[in-house]
């Protein structure tokens, strides 16, 4: 990761002891559900695999409550555990982060990023237009002192497990 010495921009209000708290507690994932090639089912399927790993994790997932609520329907395990939350508008997956960024406040990205923000979520997760959303993340979120780029996050699977 790049660091710029010269960088003022403010972090996210939350302390790590705050963070620290939050994530001993309950865990709240907001999720752009229409976000990625393989649609809101792939999104769902991967928010029931990861509420086994993690029983004590709640999902928020912005996007299209017309096609989301039934789908979500067809989970009925998750339905304690999840809220949706209406985002009329998507990410196309080749929009420029320079058009998307500042007429995108509707899409799914840009509320899962603001749930964030709020102190609501503790962790944003979008499989949608890379580019849009480190951009839309700069903006709502800012970056640390002294870090000029946000990160991306992966998971390398294991025969046993990820890491």
């Amino acid at each position: 990761m790049r660091q710029r010495p010269g960088n003022k921009e403010k972090s996210v209000d939350k302390t790590a002891k705050e963070r620290q708290t939050c994530l001993a507690n309950e865990l709240t994932v907001a999720l752009d559900a229409m976000g990625g090639d393989a649609g809101p089912e792939m999104v769902l399927k991967g928010v029931a695999l990861a509420s086994k790993r993690h029983p004590d994790a709640r999902f928020v997932l912005f996007g299209d409550t017309v096609i989301l609520a039934p789908l979500l329907a067809d989970h009925a395990e998750l339905a304690a555990r999840c809220e949706l939350r209406h985002a009329p508008d998507i990410v196309d997956p080749d929009a420029k982060p320079s058009q998307i960024v500042r007429r995108g406040q509707q899409t799914s990205m840009w509320q899962t990023i603001g749930l964030v923000k709020a102190g609501e979520a503790d962790l944003a997760i979008s499989a949608g237009n890379t580019g849009v959303l480190m951009a839309m993340s700069v903006l709502q979120l800012r970056t640390q002192e002294g870090i000029d780029r946000p990160a991306i996050a992966s998971t390398w699977p294991g025969l046993e497990r990820e890491s």
